[in-house]
């Protein structure tokens, strides 16, 4: 599997917006693309001391680093990320899974205010969301391991679903998301920078509907293409995956 048949599988469900996090190390600026084939794309802003083209959840994909107390991405107050209907998801593998590590939520300052969150608690993984900007909804998840997972969370305005690994773990009812228009996306953090995540992110995406079992399935899939393992250790040398990919098979030929 390579980057680019993991894009092209997310753009079948037309992201409202789709960050890759795979921006090589002295890319200019600190951007993260939104991939999205359209004329107003949301690109995300890199906060604080991150490192980029680490490895990612397989070979020849790459992620961001966070450091766990600083990082974190915005991606803007865009209407576009506010659905009626909604599905969250990346990849992600914690460098440690003591305290609370968020993963993405929407909100203002520090109420918990509005939107979707995916996030580390203690060593497990929990999907919460709101309808009233006032009570969460709260799922519970497997323990977190050491290797990349997928995450994914949905709200379709009567059901909240959380997955992990393509499967759905838990689900519950829930009407539609509550959302604050001053409220930015915000990507490895929470809204004032607190919670950072202490590992790495890959392909992070925000869609305008809640996919399917066998969409979120297809992506997870995707990903793994013709191997059965995820990344559990950075390549030979710490080399950026796509370089030391140029390398071997520049050797071989």
């Amino acid at each position: 599997m390579n980057q680019q048949q993991y894009i092209q599988e997310v753009l079948r469900d037309q992201p409202a917006g789709f960050w890759p996090l795979n921006e090589l190390p002295g890319t200019p600026g600190a951007f993260a693309r939104d991939y999205r084939p359209t004329n107003a794309p949301n690109p995300g802003i890199y906060n604080g001391a991150y490192i980029l083209g680490q490895p990612g959840p397989t070979r020849r994909t790459s992620a961001w680093l966070g450091d766990g107390s600083t990082t974190s991405i915005t991606c803007g107050q865009s209407s576009s990320l506010q659905p009626a209907s909604v599905t969250f998801e990346c990849w992600i593998t914690l460098a440690s899974t003591a305290g609370v590590q968020i993963a993405m939520i929407n909100r203002t300052g520090n109420a918990e205010a509005s939107g979707v969150t995916l996030f580390c608690y203690n060593g497990f993984w929990q999907f919460w969301a709101t309808d009233d900007q006032q009570n969460w909804t709260t799922l519970s998840c497997p323990a977190i391991s050491n290797a990349w997972s997928h995450l994914a969370i949905t709200a379709d305005g009567s059901t909240l679903r959380g997955y992990l690994n393509g499967q759905c773990v838990a689900a519950t009812s829930l009407g539609t998301p509550a959302w604050d228009p001053s409220g930015s996306l915000v990507i490895g953090s929470d809204a004032d920078g607190s919670s950072a995540v202490a590992g790495s992110m890959a392909f992070a995406a925000v869609y305008a509907s809640a996919l399917s079992p066998s969409r979120i399935a297809a992506h997870y899939t995707t990903m793994l293409g013709r191997s059965s393992q995820l990344h559990y250790a950075a390549p030979l040398m710490g080399l950026h995956p796509g370089i030391f990919d140029y390398y071997r098979r520049k050797r071989a030929a």
